[in-house]
């Protein structure tokens, strides 16, 4: 498996704030030298737009897994661990009002769902701030979704990246 390492001396969050709370929505990390980049370890580009309902897209990381296997019935139970390899699994971008449905008035206009509708393909609890990318260029990052991820068929929130291009251009620009 193709790896590059760099070292990490500063982490930079972009909060939102409420009433109830403040939650991290992005970060950006700055490295002591820059990443090796090659076929294998690609750069992934910024959007230029917002996703668009049904674009496919990728999620990937290291987060938890199901397998089922033969219950003492013979139906199929779900067990949950942690892989040993980088996981992925192809979704789409849902429309916010199907989205809308499954999670009434938790949504912001910073975030966009993605999934397989109906089915719990997507993201798990260890994926959170890995990537969804669509046609190439990063989309969302893995932020919240229902649980336990392996039995729902909602579809996960990701913080939408292109809200955030300002903030990250000028966080990149003076460090």
């Amino acid at each position: 498996m193709a790896r590059s390492n760099c070292g990490l001396f500063l982490s930079l969050s972009h909060m939102r704030v409420t009433k109830r709370r403040a939650t991290v929505m992005i970060s950006c990390y700055c490295v002591t030298r820059p990443a090796r980049v090659s076929t294998k370890v690609p750069r992934v580009p910024l959007p230029t737009r917002s996703p668009e309902p049904s674009e496919a897209c990728v999620v990937s990381g290291w987060g938890l897994v199901s397998d089922n296997k033969p219950g003492a019935a013979g139906s199929p139970v779900s067990q949950v661990r942690l892989p040993d390899t980088l996981h992925w699994a192809n979704i789409s971008i849902i429309w916010t009002t199907s989205c809308n449905k499954d999670y009434a008035g938790r949504l912001v206009n910073t975030t966009v769902c993605a999934g397989v509708e109906g089915r719990g393909t997507d993201s798990c609890e260890g994926d959170f701030g890995g990537p969804l990318v669509c046609g190439d260029v990063l989309q969302g990052i893995v932020s919240w979704g229902d649980v336990p991820c392996d039995t729902t068929t909602k579809p996960s929130v990701y913080t939408k990246v292109c809200s955030y291009l300002e903030w990250i251009k000028e966080t990149m620009k003076r460090n």
